[in-house]
């Protein structure tokens, strides 16, 4: 995959989601339908992940089950994931890196990772990486006007 074409609507979704969770991070999953390259949605997902800690997500199981089973009956797949980064570039750590890489020996697929920085005053930079199995890999990417933000799971 060479470049990571996601809708407008979803772009300004994510910002506004983590927007609302700052200073902690936010998070959520990644729409499209099944072989596009086209992001169409962000879906935002509750950190569950201990309160007080500014670098950890860890997604709402039940939340990320529903999402899936309701995209699923629109023909929509989770294509991967976002959260942010307060404060600091969106560059995955090592906790990223071990969590993509757990998933990715349990589920044998690729997933998107879009991180976005994110401040007391607004939003920062947003980046798309890819998992490889071993790494994450920088994407180029591009938003494109349409396509829903979000629909209820």
């Amino acid at each position: 995959m060479e470049r990571v074409v996601i809708s407008s609507a979803a772009v300004a979704g994510i910002a506004r989601h983590l927007c609302s969770i700052y200073p902690r991070e936010g998070c959520g999953v990644l729409l499209a339908k099944p072989g596009r390259v086209l992001i169409s949605e962000a879906v935002p997902v509750t950190n569950i992940a201990e309160p007080g800690v500014r670098d950890r997500y860890q997604l709402e199981p039940f939340e990320q089950a529903a999402v899936e089973r309701k995209a699923a009956e629109r023909n929509l797949v989770i294509a991967g994931f976002f959260h942010s980064h307060p404060d600091t570039p969106p560059k995955p750590s090592q906790i990223d890196l071990d969590a993509a890489r757990g998933l990715y020996e349990f589920a044998k697929q690729k997933y998107l990772y879009v991180i976005q920085t994110t401040f007391a005053r607004g939003v920062g930079q947003l980046a798309c990486w890819e998992f490889n199995g071993d790494n994450f890999i920088e994407l180029a990417w591009e938003p494109v006007p349409g396509e829903v933000e979000r629909r209820d799971p």
